[in-house]
């Protein structure tokens, strides 16, 4: 899943939706940011979590400009682990 481009200072929301995995409400969910390109000097933050249905709702502020996340979540799905990914740029607004 490819996201629009954050800048380094905005807090964004992001939605994974499992509903293509599960028709199931997740009990829990973690996200975890890896630098994919770049070097990353102010590491992005996660913030608060939240799920709605089928959709977890994640918080997401800083990152270093320049830099390209991916973004991998993993919900706990009847005790498994389902896992939805993205790719995040972060970039200087104009």
């Amino acid at each position: 899943m490819a996201l629009s481009t954050k800048g380094p200072t905005e807090g964004i929301t992001i939605d994974f939706d499992f509903s293509g995995l599960t028709a199931t409400t997740p009990t829990s969910a973690a996200t975890v940011a890896v630098p994919y390109q770049g070097t990353d000097t102010t590491p992005i933050v996660i913030g608060t979590v939240s799920i709605v249905g089928t959709k977890v709702y994640q918080d997401i502020t800083g990152g270093t400009d320049g830099m390209i996340y991916t973004l991998t979540c993993t919900a706990v799905v009847s005790g498994k682990n389902l896992v939805v990914a993205a790719v995040l740029a972060v970039r200087k607004q104009p």
